[in-house]
């Protein structure tokens, strides 16, 4: 999305112009510990944010300009690397 809003992703989307600032937003239930966001383009990593998750319900995120565009995705992982789900977006 474009940003977070009362714990919530505002301006979701699939699409983004080049020079956008993009969220990710998680919510955990039942977790503890950290969690990671790998951020890629075009299927290589980027930059991965690690993430702290302080109760059994939290939510958290991880922004990144953009100035490339190019196919992105994030996948949300656990501290040990097992992949919790994927956000993919096209950045025009």
């Amino acid at each position: 999305g474009t940003g977070v809003e009362k714990h919530e992703i505002v301006g979701e989307a699939a699409s983004f112009p080049a020079g956008s600032t993009v969220f990710v937003w998680s919510r955990v239930l039942n977790g503890e510990g950290n969690i990671k966001h790998v951020w890629k383009l075009d299927g290589k990593d980027v930059w991965t944010a690690n993430l702290a998750v302080g109760s059994k319900r939290w939510s958290t995120q991880s922004r990144r300009a953009i100035p490339k565009a190019g196919n992105w995705s994030v996948d949300v992982q656990t501290e040990a690397g097992a992949s919790l789900g994927t956000v993919s977006f096209t950045v025009q």
